[in-house]
């Protein structure tokens, strides 16, 4: 009797979902720096800041409950959800020095 042994794609798949998750920190983490010379803007968008990498542990949990078995699904919603973190922060740092700071 010959057992089939199949490939786990599990670490990749916790690799991406580590990986997007510290891309996601890194962005909240650069932001803050760049507005600490507003603390007018600091001050008010920092807790948002601080609520987005937060909830992004919850966000990458589902995901990788959902999509951790298809590796490929779970990297392309990694990409979605960095892309419009991406997109959420640069709101909110022009928001922060342009709005509020400036």
């Amino acid at each position: 009797m010959k057992t089939e042994e199949k490939s786990s794609g599990g670490w990749l798949s916790w690799l991406t979902a580590v990986g997007g998750w510290l891309l996601c920190a890194a962005m909240c983490l650069v932001l803050t720096i760049r507005l600490e010379v507003w603390p007018r803007a600091y001050d008010f968008v920092f807790p948002a800041v601080v609520a987005v990498l937060f909830s992004n542990i919850l966000v990458f949990m589902f995901m990788a409950s959902r999509y951790g078995a298809h590796a490929g699904k779970l990297f392309r919603a990694v990409c979605r959800v960095c892309l419009s973190e991406g997109a959420l922060l640069l709101l909110l740092y022009g928001w922060g020095r342009f709005f509020i700071g400036a």
